[in-house]
């Protein structure tokens, strides 16, 4: 009866705060002093509180597995952009090519991509080019290209794919003036006594 009577007094006991938990009472009758008590509330607590603190935690695994943003390709400058003409810029999307592509672009030969043929002339200064050749009969102003900036010496056009073959042109100059390609070494016969490029679409 002691015993029993000792226990509900504990049990009062914590329930008023003057000592172990009533939990603790029932589970381990051989609790008695506070300091132990305080001691093992002070245990459990340092066991969950991390346990908590990682979950409200940002930065930790929930927060990683989310995607990583995209890089963001820098932005073209607008007094660039503005520079070319519209013309070229016409041919640039036809040729699939960028704002960035057309102003590295120098003169060359002719360049044969999968929209068709790419061309370019830098000369004497002119008011128009055009290019032709066996690939559209010889018609003179069907092809013409395009200035790329107001104050430039580069044109830029864009023929249609033909089929695969051999092929000769020549740049038309203002509407009056023939001339063979000055950047392209491959040479061939117009058939009119005179020299015309050329360039072979595999």
């Amino acid at each position: 009866m002691r015993t029993r009577g000792m226990r509900l007094h504990h049990a009062e006991r914590a329930r008023r705060g003057g000592g172990a938990p009533p939990v603790f009472v029932h589970l381990c009758p051989a609790i008695r002093s506070p300091v132990i008590t305080s001691c093992l509330l002070a245990a459990l607590a340092c066991c969950l509180l991390p346990a908590c603190a990682s979950r409200s935690q940002p930065g930790t695994a929930t927060s990683a597995t989310s995607p990583a943003a995209a890089p963001r390709p820098p932005a073209l400058d607008l007094e660039v952009a503005d520079s070319l003409t519209a013309g070229v810029l016409a041919v640039a999307r036809a040729a699939q090519l960028g704002p960035e592509d057309l102003l590295s672009l120098e003169v060359a030969p002719p360049r044969v991509l999968p929209a068709g043929i790419l061309f370019t002339y830098a000369g004497r200064p002119a008011r128009a080019v055009f290019v032709a050749g066996t690939f559209n009969g010889w018609v003179p102003t069907q092809h013409e290209l395009a200035r790329r900036r107001a104050a430039d010496s580069l044109w830029v056009g864009l023929v249609p794919l033909p089929a695969r073959g051999r092929y000769l042109y020549k740049f038309l100059i203002d509407g009056r003036r023939w001339v063979a390609d000055p950047a392209n070494p491959e040479r061939g016969g117009d058939g009119a006594g005179g020299v015309a490029s050329v360039v072979i679409v595999p």
